[in-house]
C-alpha cells in the first residue's frame, strides 16, 4: 500500500529506535537492557498512532496509551491476547523510568520478545510490510538511487559501516547525475570542455592556470545549481575529497543495476572508506535522504530525457506496430 510521508517518517524513527534497542541488548548489563526497553516502548508508542493513521483512524485529543493499544484492537482487529504485551512494556517502562525498579533478566527478555513480535505482526496486517523493510528509500523515486540507499541502510543494520559509506555515496551520485541532466541551462559544463580544448588539443602551457582557475568556479557553480548546503556538501565530501566532485561531466562508475554500481564505487574509492567516523554516517545518511527528496520534490525533463522520448516518438511514427 501507498504510505503518506509523514507516517513512513514516523515508522522509520521507530525502526530506528527498535535497532537502537537490539544493539543496547548486545552489552548484556542490567542498565543496558533497562534502557533498551524504554526505547522498545518509545518505539511502539511512535509506531501505534502511525499506523491507525495509516488506515485513517483518528485518535480524539489526549488519550492514554492504554486507549491507543484500544483502538489498535478494534479498529485495526489486532488480537487483543497479542496487544496486551505493548501494555506489559509500558507498565515495565514505567516502572524504570518513574522508580527506577528494573525487571528481573528472564523477564526483560520476555518483555522485549513478546512486543518486538507484536508488533512485526500489526505491521505486516495492517500496512504489508515487514519492519526490516520500513525505509525511508520509499520517498525516492529514481529506482537506483532508491535501491542504494536501502542497501547502505541495511549495511549500516549489519555493522558494515565501510558498505554503508559505498551505498550511500552510490545514491547520492546516482541522484546527482540525475538531477544535473534535469537543470541544464548556461551550458557551463560544454563550455568548459570546449575551454580546455584548443583546435583539438590541451591548451597551451600558459592557459593551464586560467583552465584550472575556471575548472574551480564551475565546481562552486555546480554546488550551487544542485542547491547544496556547500558546508554540508564539503562535509560529504571528506570521506573521500579526491575522489568526490559536483561536475557533471567526469568519468564516474556507472551500471543499469545495484549490484554493478557497488561494485563500481567501492573500487572508486578504494580502501579510505573503512576510516568512516559514525559521526560522519549519522550526518550523511540525513544528507543523502533530504537532498535527494529535496531533488525529487520539483521535476524537470533532462536534456537526454527529451531526446529519448523524441527518439522513441519517430520510431513509433516509422514503425505503427511498436504501437501496438
Amino acid at each position: 500500500m501507498e504510505i503518506e510521508p509523514t507516517i513512513l517518517a514516523r515508522l522509520v524513527h521507530s525502526r530506528d529506535l527498535l535497532n537502537l534497542a537490539k544493539r543496547l541488548r548486545t552489552q548484556k548489563t542490567r542498565i543496558a537492557d533497562a534502557e533498551a526497553l524504554v526505547l522498545l516502548d518509545a518505539a511502539i508508542e511512535s509506531a501505534l498512532p502511525a499506523l491507525l493513521a495509516a488506515k485513517d483512524v483518528r485518535i480524539p485529543g489526549q488519550v492514554e496509551f492504554v486507549d491507543v493499544v484500544e483502538l489498535v484492537v478494534a479498529k485495526l482487529v489486532f488480537p487483543r491476547a497479542k496487544a496486551a504485551s505493548f501494555g506489559r512494556l509500558h507498565h515495565a517502562r514505567n516502572q524504570i523510568q518513574h522508580h527506577g525498579l528494573v525487571p528481573d533478566e528472564t523477564q526483560r527478555q520476555q518483555l522485549g520478545q513478546d512486543a518486538v513480535t507484536s508488533l512485526q505482526e500489526l505491521l505486516v496486517s495492517t500496512i504489508g510490510v515487514p519492519l526490516e523493510r520500513i525505509s525511508i528509500s520509499e520517498l525516492v523515486h529514481e529506482p537506483l538511487a532508491k535501491e542504494l540507499y536501502r542497501r547502505a541502510e541495511e549495511s549500516r543494520k549489519d555493522g558494515n559501516p565501510a558498505g554503508a559509506v559505498v551505498c550511500l555515496v552510490a545514491a547520492f551520485e546516482q541522484a546527482r547525475q540525475t538531477e544535473q541532466a534535469r537543470i541544464y541551462g548556461s551550458g557551463i559544463t560544454w563550455s568548459r570542455a570546449s575551454a580546455k580544448t584548443r583546435d583539438g588539443g590541451p591548451p597551451p602551457h600558459t592557459h593551464d592556470g586560467i583552465t584550472s582557475y575556471a575548472e574551480k568556479i564551475h565546481e562552486e557553480v555546480e554546488v550551487l545549481k544542485l542547491g547544496l548546503d556547500y558546508k554540508a556538501y564539503r562535509r560529504y565530501t571528506d570521506i573521500s575529497p579526491s575522489k568526490l566532485s559536483p561536475m557533471f561531466v567526469q568519468h564516474l562508475p556507472s551500471g543499469k543495476d545495484a549490484e554493478t554500481l557497488i561494485a563500481g564505487w567501492h573500487e572508486y574509492l578504494g580502501a579510505g572508506v573503512t576510516s568512516v567516523t559514525d559521526d560522519w554516517l549519522e550526518f550523511a545518511f540525513q544528507f543523502v535522504r533530504d537532498t535527494i527528496l529535496r531533488w525529487e520534490s520539483l521535476y524537470r525533463s533532462g536534456l537526454w530525457e527529451d531526446i529519448e522520448k523524441a527518439l522513441d516518438s519517430l520510431a513509433t511514427l516509422f514503425n505503427p506496430k511498436k504501437k501496438e
